[in-house]
């Protein structure tokens, strides 16, 4: 790969003060960004005019069951339960590998499409090792950045989930050898752990002592709807040991102020999905308990049987979500309102979360949630060219006055142009790279008519 000279963007960089440089301009070299400076001289350079766009790192996705691509919007008022029940207990049994890849390479496809370029998939279809074999080949063809998040089987939910009984499958040996042997590439290896709230602590501490033996990340559920107080999981975690810097907490929209200071004390991260735990009732969304701690806290889609498949969607439910959480609270309190970054305005006494806050948690706080932020996440020379340009000619972002503000509160997949992983397109002119769309829309709509038939659902639409 050659030079690539991004010119004369709006350039944001959420790790740099101030974070908007405009014009600017972005180096690429292969696979690495190799200065970000108002002019770059670069005569060898192939030059991508950038006047029109915004230019910023990819977003990440810190918490996504991506094989769940095809059987989108069918549990769009499901609460947790039942979102288990449907997904879980009813369709997942039912996939075969070919439902494996195909799900995967429409739902990365997806993510590509709407700007994400590094997603945590966090995978609980390992029904078998060729279902584990089909969603690697997706990943590898999608050309994201991925860490895989090697699960459970799906095959019975009560095996594996309510009974808690079964350790982690054995085949993530297998996995992280032939697949992810190297933490060097675009592929890399987590566990998705059942955790305390899913399974016996015996199990718990089999699973984490695996996970470490293989020098993997560990993600698991936490703090979620009405079992986050019944089983005081970071309490007994905690007491055994388990806790460290190789943590990411999903949801913990349950979790006490003492657990937030137990992670933060240990090193953990959190990923927070602000659609789903606002549907499905999980609780409200605990945004400000992370970053008010210094907590690195990123942002999620989750599931898109139930949300939209972008991350736009979570940063304006972010934004407005904690804003109302921090302003009733202040209302109550009787305080006036200022923001984290302007406390002195107004006399306030309470801070807001910003629009920068949220940008960084879909950058490079989500980058640092989920073990890449030494890759990925913001615009520094060195990391890997994963790049975003939105095209700010559009109705809902010109004129362009707050560049963050307008990425964070109007920006959608609409928005998206290109898209670039490790100095490759795969999004260029608001079309993908590389792919048969057509093609792979036909097999996600093939294995969804499979699974909803097997599984009696088809048509589930003219039940409601």
């Amino acid at each position: 790969m050659g030079k690539i000279l991004i010119s004369e963007g709006c350039v944001i960089d959420p790790d740099r003060t101030p974070m908007v440089m405009w014009p600017a301009d972005v180096l690429v070299d292969g696979s690495v960004i190799a200065e970000v400076a108002q002019h770059i001289y670069a005569p060898d350079a192939e030059v991508i005019d950038a006047r029109n766009h915004i230019v910023m790192p990819g977003l990440i996705d810190t918490h996504r069951h991506v094989w769940e691509g095809q059987i989108r919007n069918i549990a769009v008022d499901a609460t947790l339960n039942e979102y288990s029940t449907v997904t879980l207990s009813g369709l997942a049994p039912n996939y075969r590998p070919e439902d494996a890849y195909a799900g995967e390479l429409v739902g990365l496809l997806e993510c590509v499409n709407a700007g994400v370029t590094s997603v945590f998939d966090w995978s609980h279809v390992q029904n078998s090792p060729e279902h584990t074999d089909a969603v690697v080949q997706a990943m590898k063809e999608s050309g994201m950045r991925v860490v895989f998040g090697h699960g459970y089987p799906n095959d019975d939910l009560t095996a594996w989930m309510w009974e808690s009984v079964l350790p982690h499958p054995e085949d993530a040996r297998r996995v992280r050898s032939q697949y992810f042997s190297s933490d060097d590439q675009l592929l890399t290896m987590a566990i998705a752990a059942r955790g305390p709230e899913y399974s016996t602590m015996k199990v718990v501490e089999h699973d984490w002592r695996l996970a470490r033996e293989l020098d993997c990340w560990i993600s698991l559920h936490i703090g979620g709807g009405e079992l986050g107080p019944k089983y005081e999981g970071i309490t007994r975690m905690h007491e055994l040991g388990l806790l460290g810097a190789d943590m990411n907490y999903v949801h913990c929209t349950t979790l006490t102020a003492a657990d937030f200071d137990t992670i933060k004390d240990t090193g953990g991260t959190i990923s927070i999905a602000p659609a789903v735990e606002a549907q499905m009732g999980h609780g409200y969304p605990p945004v400000d308990e992370g970053l008010r701690r210094g907590i690195p806290t990123g942002l999620a889609a989750d599931v898109v049987t139930s949300t939209a498949g972008d991350l736009f969607s979570p940063m304006h439910g972010a934004f407005s979500m904690t804003r109302a959480r921090q302003t009733a609270r202040a209302l109550e309190e009787g305080a006036q309102f200022g923001s984290n970054e302007n406390p002195e305005q107004g006399g306030a006494t309470t801070g807001l979360i910003t629009t920068r806050d949220v940008l960084r948690m879909a950058t490079i706080d989500g980058a640092r949630a989920v073990g890449l932020g030494d890759k990925v996440g913001s615009l520094a020379a060195g990391k890997q060219a994963d790049i975003l340009m939105l095209n700010r000619r559009a109705l809902n972002l010109a004129p362009l006055h707050d560049p963050v503000g307008a990425v964070v509160t109007a920006a959608t997949p609409a928005n998206v142009d290109s898209v670039m992983v490790a100095g490759t397109f795969l999004k260029r002119h608001g079309r993908l790279v590389g792919h048969d769309l057509d093609h792979v829309l036909d097999i996600a709509q093939k294995s969804a008519d499979y699974l909803t038939e097997k599984a009696g659902m088809q048509d589930i639409w003219r039940h409601r």
